[in-house]
């Protein structure tokens, strides 16, 4: 057994290690079992941080609030726009927003002017976000059930879903569970659902642990910088699947997607793992690894060509990535 279920380091890259924090250089261990000790020293609670992160970030952490979200009452919103619209623009402490278990059908969007906004659903019971919105209707980067613009993001414990039907082959079907467009964000234990573009991975540093994105083609797309660690890739329909779809359109970027610890999955056959310029692959294992039926272009890597992107560094996250708070 090796090191990365399938290790889909999907980038349009040149090697060049980012510049990293020395907190920033503990490599995610190979042994699977250890992630959640290397997660609890190398991401440690604000109070365990103070000194060490963004100031405006430990401003927000001083001062948190918490608000509450039912659809069916007992809390101070019914619904996740409520509960938004009642943070005030300009905010600078941590708004906690604890969704109640239920399904909430909402198109949602956190605007830039609304930072340090965390969405915290209860673990162990079904907390869903849901909405229908296609490219056609909105455009397909606006099509989206959840957008958000706003740095210092959380999420955890969550489901995000996009219920458009899944589209005909042709059509205009993009339809968007989620699209992050802000730096510094986090999502632990979420599962995203949609089928064309499911997770826009726009712009910014994010984190994803645990979690579980489904689609069709090009199901991860974008231009992030982006860490997914233990988080499960799944395929699903008929025909043509793609993974991911990596924007990078220079050298000069410092930005590309790192999966680390993650399985990938699905139905049928003929699924890619993403359309780019540059694969790095390392200790992949299981069905569909096997380097002898890759493209030219994908290589099999070193560990001295991966480490830097076996790090926090590679998302600069000894300064902002806070593990997700308790329901």
């Amino acid at each position: 057994m090796g090191y990365i279920s399938m290790s889909v380091v999907a980038f349009l890259v040149v090697f060049a290690s980012p510049v990293v924090l020395a907190t920033d250089t503990d490599p995610i261990p190979e042994n699977r079992a250890q992630i959640p000790q290397w997660f609890k020293t190398n991401v440690k609670p604000y109070s365990q941080r103070k000194g060490t992160l963004d100031p405006a970030l430990e401003a927000a952490e001083t001062a948190r609030q918490i608000i509450t979200v039912n659809q069916k009452g007992g809390a101070k919103f019914k619904t996740l726009n409520e509960a938004i619209k009642s943070i005030p623009t300009g905010n600078k402490n941590r708004v906690i927003i604890k969704l109640a278990p239920g399904v909430y059908n909402e198109k949602v969007t956190i605007d830039i002017a609304r930072p340090f906004i965390t969405l915290l659903g209860q673990p162990g019971a079904e907390t869903v976000l849901t909405y229908h919105g296609t490219a056609a209707q909105y455009g397909t980067v606006e099509s989206a059930t959840l957008i958000v613009w706003a740095e210092y993001f959380q999420a955890a414990h969550l489901t995000i879903k996009n219920t458009a039907p899944m589209p005909k082959p042709g059509s205009q079907g993009q339809a968007l569970a989620m699209r992050i467009n802000a730096d510094k964000a986090a999502f632990y234990s979420c599962r995203f659902h949609g089928f064309q573009d499911t997770l826009c991975d726009d712009k910014g540093n994010h984190f994803f642990k645990d979690c579980y994105i489904e689609g069709t083609y090009d199901f991860i797309f974008g231009r992030g910088a982006s860490l997914y660690l233990n988080t499960q890739l799944h395929a699903v329909g008929n025909g043509l699947r793609v993974i991911t779809a990596q924007g990078r359109q220079s050298a000069t970027e410092q930005n590309g997607y790192t999966f680390v610890h993650c399985k990938v999955t699905g139905t049928g056959t003929g699924i890619y793992l993403g359309r780019t310029v540059f694969y790095g692959e390392y200790k992949c294992f299981g069905p569909g690894s096997h380097l002898e039926k890759r493209v030219p272009y994908t290589q099999d890597i070193d560990k001295n060509e991966v480490t830097p992107f076996l790090t926090l560094g590679y998302i600069k996250g000894s300064t902002w990535l806070l593990p997700p708070p308790k329901y």
